[in-house]
């Protein structure tokens, strides 16, 4: 039952973000070339509630930049024992390590949370 819940959870959410995708598509029709966002449509459709929605959509994007970060601190440490048995203990089987690692920009050498859009 488990495997099929998850089969169909998964199809769900594709179908349901490609809807969005396409709803948005047919909505940018209406707002000039170049400036298509969410907060342009919805300061189109909604401009009392445009607040809100970019709210919501910032709460999203951080609660998937937080389980991206849980699920790095929890999976490499694993991927590294697996790589290197003898290793049981020092800084690449920390945690804290693997989420501050890959919180940080290498390309600029600026942590993620200091760039500028």
């Amino acid at each position: 039952m488990g495997i099929f819940l998850g089969i169909f959870v998964i199809a769900w959410a594709g179908a349901t973000s490609g809807f969005g995708l396409y709803l948005q598509t047919r909505c940018a029709r209406y707002i000039d070339r170049g400036h298509v966002s969410f907060a342009a449509l919805s300061q189109l459709t909604y401009p009392n509630l445009s607040i809100l929605f970019d709210a919501a959509i910032a709460v999203k994007c951080f609660g998937v930049g937080v389980s991206y970060l849980i699920i790095i601190g929890d999976l490499m440490p694993r991927v590294v024992q697996g790589f290197a048995p003898n290793i049981e203990a020092g800084v690449l089987v920390e945690r804290q390590f693997w989420i501050t690692a890959f919180m940080y920009d290498h390309r600029t050498h600026k942590k993620v949370y200091q760039l500028t859009l």
